[in-house]
Formats: C-alpha cells, sequence, structure tokens
C-alpha cells in the first residue's frame, strides 16, 4: 500500500514535472517564435527587393517630390561651379609650372 507521506511526494513531484513542462513550453513558443520570424524576414526580403528591382514604374513606389526636384538642380548647379573652379585652379597651376 501507498502511505500518505508517498502519496504527498508523487503529487509534489508531478507538480514539479508539470512546472518544469509548462517552463519548456515557454521557451519552445519563444524560439518557434523567433524562427518563423527570422523566416519570414527572409522571405520578404527575398520576395520584396525582387519586385522592386523588376519594377519599372518608380513613380508609384516614390512618390513626386517638386522640393526634392529644385534641390537636385540646385546640387547640379553647385557640382558644375565646383568642376570649373578645380579646371581653372588645374589650368593656373599649369601655367606655374
Amino acid at each position: 500500500m501507498i502511505t500518505e507521506d508517498e502519496t504527498k511526494k508523487i503529487l509534489q513531484r508531478s507538480f514539479e514535472y508539470i512546472v518544469a513542462l509548462t517552463d519548456n513550453l515557454q521557451n519552445i513558443k519563444f524560439q518557434m517564435n523567433h524562427y518563423f520570424y527570422q523566416g519570414f524576414k527572409e522571405k520578404l526580403k527575398i520576395s520584396f527587393t525582387r519586385s522592386l528591382a523588376h519594377r519599372d514604374e518608380w513613380d508609384t513606389v516614390v512618390g513626386h517630390d517638386p522640393q526634392v526636384e529644385r534641390r537636385l538642380i540646385e546640387l547640379k548647379t553647385q557640382i558644375q561651379g565646383i568642376r570649373g573652379s578645380l579646371q581653372e585652379g588645374s589650368a593656373s597651376s599649369a601655367d606655374f609650372s
């Protein structure tokens, strides 16, 4: 016959076993979520970049911004000015050589 002390020990061990399983389930749940999240990121990166690379309709992807266009013209003008200054500097240094 099983005594009352043995029954209490069995119940205590059973409880500890269930708690340990629950902790393991939390770890497994976290690991599975992480695995699915990483897989989702990889699939999304591959399919999204592939679809963007083959797209010809950039106007639908990026909206038109007149401010950016004005800034681009301004930068191109500055680049031309710098190139001109560099050419003048090179020409004048060549004269001194």
